[in-house]
């Protein structure tokens, strides 16, 4: 596993939160100006650390969610549904007494307090060597005594397996019970008695739990992925039909929902959270998670108490905190306000929104917002383009945001336009950041024309790697040093399962630049080069069919008929892996590039920047500032952009750490040899398995000689490859010359490019 280098906490505090008032049909909201606030309040009550938030549920004004206890006098655990009380704080506990080996796969409340318990056990039949699950329906009564218990007669499966989820069991307000599966329903009589099921299987959708209305209607969400947009859709149950009633909405795909009252349901996308009223159709969004102090990828369950507020609980896997927040609805004019830092972002991040959380908790002054610009749900297959589309508007217009994320955009492009601002002023004023600890070649690569555009707080290499006999001891060639090197090896191919486009790719990872020029907006695809370029990348197939039973990549390179993989180094125990698999020395010999020098590529990780319209520069710095020097408890992956923590990193990368007895003292394995503290992992390809040990020094230092000599890549554009792709596929296919069709792609490429300089 990968270890993390970051942490922190802030303290908790009263913030504003921006509620957009607006009503509109299924799907998001136009906004206007924010009239009310969600004010949150964190409860601090040490009775809500430490309890399993992941199955918790909001029923009435309590939390319920389930224990396990060990009984000291029968040796064995016990399930318990406790409540905690957000009205009061008081806790209640209701053990329950389940079948032997039956483990709680979901559970519901009915409105008499009852518990309804979805259980599974598992079992291996010897007889027929597999193995499959038992799936069961228990009710308890107020006091946690078992009503019934009715075992699921008719759940066949291909596999052997029913699977019941989160969210897997409903009861209406009648108390009849639905059991969901992602194949089906099972409908159970407010005796327990099965009156029938319905199938769900097929189709183009997938069922993803339910749960109880208000009014006491159970509805189950799914899942719906035909056409071009995937949706998420909320329909009733028919207990008297048995059916499964028409969709009430198509909502955003891969939405969470709640029951929110009185006909009204709940829903969020991790992002915003919105309410629908399921009389009049209509949507109306509420606030945004960010907004709240709450990172929306970390909410486990929602509601609305009777007083009106909004429960929620949370537990944030970026920071390690968790617990229970109550939302109340505000008039604005209440809160005091902070000024407004806008960071704009193609996608989310879930760290980085948990960074934002953490420093919004912690700073008095200025508080941070997110602005999402690709929407897959509004926009569909187009909604990369689409996003940058409003993302270009924005850039130069009022609405500009004050921090821009680098990821998945030309930035090289944006910085030829001016639009950005000079970090190097800030980062020598002085603060938390030191200049002079910092690796060099990482501010180098995001430096144009003379100007540090942005400073990523970690990093990836990625290079091509080869067996050091076969492409040589020193790293670095040119695309016609790659050529040469495949027409050496003809009985070879040059990479397994590799596309004519991936290839095409490959080689354009360090010298677009040299055929696109964003400042002038000219391009040269005409010459010799590209033309040599498209000749070598024809004899590549099209595409490739995955055939489960093919040798792996290890395999096939071990047999001589692979030459070179591609890498994506994130750790020190890395190398080991590419030397067992290349059976000895290996040469990170990079991407081809014009000059032939070193080819492994700086893949950066959380790269902002800060736009030169921003008239928000001083606090943008300081988010930036808190970003990078933060500390995390969650999982990173990468290196770190410091030189002094790099080498801490190095250093605790060959440090042999044992578990210890209580007498301080190496404990053994079965072979007596001391057990190396974490334990050891591995990775596998089909049948081909390495498990990792202790990186060597030699490993280690080869690893900081890669990342120094690493390099920014250049920006292989879609709407160019494309353009390359759809003019060269007459080439490929025989129809026109490699002249003819270079021509046309200078021609067309070039239209692109002045256009968008």
């Amino acid at each position: 596993m990968k270890t993390g280098y970051r942490a922190g906490k802030g303290r908790i505090f009263f913030l504003l939160v921006c509620l957009v008032m607006c009503v509109c049909s299924c799907g998001k909201p136009e906004e206007k100006q924010a009239e009310r606030v969600y004010v949150p309040d964190f409860l601090t009550d040490d009775k809500l650390q430490g309890i399993s938030y992941y199955d918790a549920v909001f029923y009435g004004d309590c939390l319920y969610y389930v224990d396990y206890l060990w009984n000291e006098e029968t040796q064995t655990s016990e399930y318990a549904l406790k409540s905690y009380s957000l009205a009061d704080g008081t806790e209640e506990e209701k053990k329950l007494a389940l079948p032997e080996d039956a483990n709680i796969s979901s559970f519901a409340l009915g409105q008499d307090g009852s518990v309804y318990l979805a259980l599974t056990i598992y079992h291996w039949d010897e007889t027929a060597g597999n193995s499959g699950n038992e799936i069961l329906v228990a009710k308890y009564d107020g006091e946690g005594s078992q009503v019934y218990l009715t075992e699921l007669t008719d759940a066949g499966a291909d596999n052997g397996y029913v699977y019941i989820n989160r969210g897997g069991i409903a009861v209406d307000g009648q108390g009849r019970c639905c059991l969901i599966s992602d194949s089906g329903l099972w409908l159970f009589d407010a005796e327990g008695n099965s009156v029938g099921s319905v199938s769900l299987s097929g189709g183009q959708s997938s069922v993803d739990g339910g749960f109880t209305s208000g009014d006491g209607t159970v509805y189950i969400i799914k899942e719906n992925y035909g056409g071009d947009v995937f949706t998420t859709s909320l329909s009733p149950v028919e207990f008297e039909s048995r059916s499964v009633g028409e969709s009430v909405c198509d909502f955003p795909s891969s939405v969470s929902m709640a029951p929110g009252g009185e006909n009204r349901v709940l829903y969020h996308d991790r992002s915003d959270v919105y309410v629908y009223d399921l009389q009049t159709k209509e949507t109306q969004k509420l606030f945004n998670w960010i907004d709240c102090d709450i990172n929306g990828d970390s909410v486990t369950a929602f509601g609305v108490l009777s007083d009106g507020r909004i429960a929620v609980a949370y537990e944030d896997f970026e920071t390690g905190e968790e617990g229970v927040a109550l939302l109340t609805d505000t008039p604005a004019e209440q809160v005091v306000q902070k000024e407004q830092i806008v960071v704009g972002v193609m996608f989310p991040d879930s760290s980085f929104s948990a960074a934002v959380v953490q420093f919004n908790k912690s700073n008095d002054r200025y508080h941070v917002s997110v602005r999402q610009y690709a929407d897959y749900n509004a926009d569909g297959e187009n909604y990369y383009e689409a996003g940058l589309t409003r993302l270009n508007a924005d850039l130069v217009s009022d609405s500009c945001p004050d921090i821009l994320s680098l990821s998945s955009l030309n930035w090289e492009q944006l910085a030829a336009k001016g639009l950005f601002e000079d970090l190097s002023p800030y980062l020598e004023q002085g603060g938390k950041l030191d200049r002079n600890d910092m690796l060099e070649n990482i501010l180098e690569a995001y430096t144009y024309d003379g100007k540090l555009i942005a400073i990523p707080d970690s990093f990836m290499v990625e290079s091509i790697v080869g067996s050091a006999s076969q492409v040589g001891q020193e790293p670095g060639w040119t695309l016609e040093d790659m050529i040469a090197f495949a027409d050496a090896h003809p009985e070879a191919d040059l990479f397994d399962t590799t596309t004519r486009e991936g290839v095409l790719r490959y080689c354009l990872n360090l010298t677009m630049d040299d055929f696109v020029d964003w400042e002038s907006g000219k391009c040269s695809f005409d010459g010799e080069e590209f033309r040599n370029l498209l000749n070598f990348v024809k004899d590549f197939p099209e595409s490739y069919e995955y055939d489960e039973d093919a040798p792996s990549e290890p395999e096939r390179i071990q047999a001589g008929e692979v030459l070179l993989t591609t890498v994506n180094f994130s750790d020190f125990e890395d190398i080991q892996l590419y030397r067992e698999m290349f059976g000895g020395d290996i040469t990170c010999i990079g991407y081809p590039n014009s000059d032939g020098s070193s080819g492994s590529i700086l893949y950066p990780m959380n790269l902002y920047a800060i736009t030169g319209k921003s008239d928000q520069k001083e606090g943008a710095w300081d988010f930036l500032e808190y970003f990078l020097t933060r500390e995390d408890t969650g999982i990173s992956w990468g290196f770190p952009n410091s030189r002094s923590e790099l080498e801490t990193m190095a250093a605790e990368a060959v440090e042999q750490k044992y578990v210890l007895d209580e007498n301080g003292d190496p404990m053994l394995d079965d072979q007596g040899n001391p057990i190396l503290e974490g334990g050891s992992h591995g990775v596998g390809y089909g049948n081909w398995w390495y498990y990792y040990r202790i990186p060597t020094q030699d490993e280690v230092d080869m690893m900081l000689a890669l990342i120094e000599s690493a390099v920014p890549g250049t920006y292989v554009n879609d709407q160019i490859m494309s353009l390359i792709l759809e003019e060269a596929g007459a080439f490929f296919q025989g129809q026109k010359s490699v002249e003819d069709v270079t021509s046309v792609i200078q021609s067309r490429v070039g239209n692109y490019v002045s256009e968008n300089s």
